[in-house]
């Protein structure tokens, strides 16, 4: 932490969302409150940019054949999960298939490929029946299932199914569930963030808050108290119109 950066950290930040968190696993579930909270504890190889292009994450370099039909992609070394166990090329491959069995758009990529498989602990390789594009538009997928990358004990677990656990290798490790109440998640000091310029899905993350507290507070207007009265300080999503110009005016709250 820079010195100039210390008044930052520290505290709860209280994020209020709109439905329950139906399940813990984002590869059995569409759900945006479930993908909220993942974004926090889980991270993809590849995020979009704000100009909608992919860029690494969990992935340090990679390289295309020039016929297009053999991708290898090398992890970043020394990421671990929230269990410690650190991420490996059999990691990324088994959670990238456990995704495309899953997702409408992974499918359409699974057509083009031949297969998928580790060649050591940080490199793995894709291997295409043709060549496309396509294949880092589906790392960095947004909207339909997200495909994080997992440990063995999610992986595992059928997606269909859902795993009990969350796992993964973001910036905040996930802590407890009251399913109907609340979600909470912790700093994860052993995280390790790219360095690029933070940029929509993309680049460095920093983790200010000691935990986030995901609220459920279904009814818009209870939200819109409990953040009047400094009960919550995020409401997740969109907000009635009506509500809007009221927001906007009232001091230390601010409406994006």
């Amino acid at each position: 932490v820079k010195v100039d950066d210390r008044s930052r950290y520290g505290g709860e930040l209280a994020v209020s969302l709109a439905a329950d968190i139906s399940t813990l696993d984002v590869h059995r579930t569409t759900g945006t409150t479930a993908s909220t909270l993942s974004y926090a504890v889980q991270e993809f190889l590849f995020g979009y940019d704000l100009n909608l292009a992919a860029q690494p994450l969990l992935v340090e370099t990679w390289t295309v054949a020039p016929d297009g039909k053999r991708w290898e992609f090398k992890l970043r070394s020394g990421v671990k999960f929230h269990n410690g166990k650190t991420l490996t090329a059999e990691d990324a491959v088994k959670s990238y298939k456990r995704w495309a069995e899953r997702d409408n758009f992974g499918s359409i990529v699974q057509g083009f490929i031949d297969d998928i498989k580790p060649i050591d602990d940080l490199r793995f390789e894709f291997k295409m029946v043709e060549p496309t594009a396509l294949v880092l538009e589906a790392m960095a997928r947004i909207g339909g299932y997200y495909p994080v990358v997992i440990p063995p004990e999610m992986y595992n677990v059928p997606a269909a199914e859902g795993a009990k656990v969350m796992l993964g290798t973001g910036p905040y490790k996930f802590q407890e569930w009251v399913p109907g109440g609340f979600a909470r998640v912790v700093r994860y000091d052993d995280y390790k963030s790219v360095s690029t310029p933070f940029s929509f899905m993309s680049g460095e993350k920093k983790a200010y808050f000691d935990s986030i507290k995901y609220v459920i507070v279904p009814d818009s207007n209870a939200r819109i108290a409990a953040l009047r009265v400094g009960q919550i300080d995020v409401i997740e999503g969109e907000i009635q119109s009506d509500f809007v110009d009221a927001l906007g005016q009232a001091p230390n709250l601010s409406v994006t």
